[in-house]
């Protein structure tokens, strides 16, 4: 059951992903980030009603991981929302995931303890070279403004390796205490921390530019609901599964955000992207089927 957990995770995250970047695009990135936990965090609540005093209660001792989740989190999800403002969504997406799943599945072994037979490491490289291949694959003009490929590459490494520990960190949260709670806390705590960060900002450096619009905000939070199904999904994903396999999983939602992005924003693929998608599309059902 984890496995389909992991894929429903993956599209509501790919859905979410494009629906978010022209927002991501348009204003202060921090302040979208900050608004799009809130926007999470209110869809996850009834998690939170559902988990009762107690569960509350056993989240208290899990303060200090989902804190550590949660700084690394913001500023993973900052990283990620400016890689989209360089690079076309499919690619931005790929390179973004790629390196989270590959730095979460190293810190499975390692800090969970997960071991990993050796057909799900094999699928899992076939999905890696697929995943990288598309993100270097050549694509089509874009109308990208402020596009700058250096950047786009910086930022995604930042998100690759904060994301990494984040996931690995609420992983083990997750599997501590109810998952849904593990998820709502986790993105109220990145609600907090970006609105913390913001006031401080504000205070060192004055007003805050290019600020979304009621209007925006409106949009930006209907548009969480996709994000918040996502993170649900993953955490229930996690407490019963591999996080290796679901980081891999999750680290295909490049197919589905470039193929989302050309149908919703227009960003076209070259017929060699579309071979990558097909690629790994099959190494995913590949990796299902050795995952038992």
């Amino acid at each position: 059951m984890f496995f389909v957990f992991a894929v429903i995770s993956m599209a509501a995250y790919a859905l979410h992903g494009v629906w978010m970047a022209p927002y991501y695009r348009r204003y202060d990135q921090l302040a979208v980030v900050t608004i799009r936990g809130c926007g999470i965090s209110l869809a996850m609540l009834p998690g939170l009603l559902i988990s009762g005093a107690e569960g509350v209660a056993a989240a208290r001792s899990q303060l200090a991981w989902i804190l550590a989740a949660s700084a690394t989190a913001l500023l993973g999800n900052w990283a990620a929302a400016n890689s989209l403002r360089h690079l076309p969504i499919g690619i931005a997406t790929a390179l973004n995931m790629s390196l989270s799943t590959l730095v979460s599945a190293l810190l499975s072994v390692q800090l969970l303890g997960e071991p990993l037979a050796l057909s799900q490491i094999a699928w899992m490289a076939l999905i890696f070279v697929g995943v990288f291949g598309l993100g270097a694959a050549k694509s089509p003009p874009n109308a990208l403004g402020q596009a700058s490929v250096s950047k786009g590459l910086m930022f995604g490494v930042i998100f690759g390796l904060t994301l990494g520990v984040g996931f690995t960190i609420i992983t083990r949260v997750s599997r501590s205490i109810d998952p849904l709670l593990a998820g709502c806390c986790w993105e109220s705590t990145i609600t907090l921390l970006g609105a913390t960060v913001l006031f401080a900002r504000r205070s060192v450096w004055g007003r805050i530019a290019s600020l979304p619009s009621r209007r925006a905000c409106g949009w930006i939070l209907l548009y969480c609901i996709p994000g918040a199904v996502g993170t649900g999904c993953y955490a229930l994903a996690v407490a019963t599964g591999p996080l290796a396999v679901v980081a891999a999983v999750l680290g295909t939602t490049m197919v589905a955000s470039s193929i989302l992005a050309w149908w919703i924003c227009g960003e076209k693929l070259s017929w060699v992207q579309w071979s990558f998608v097909a690629f790994v599309c099959g190494a995913v059902v590949g990796m299902r089927f050795a995952s038992g």
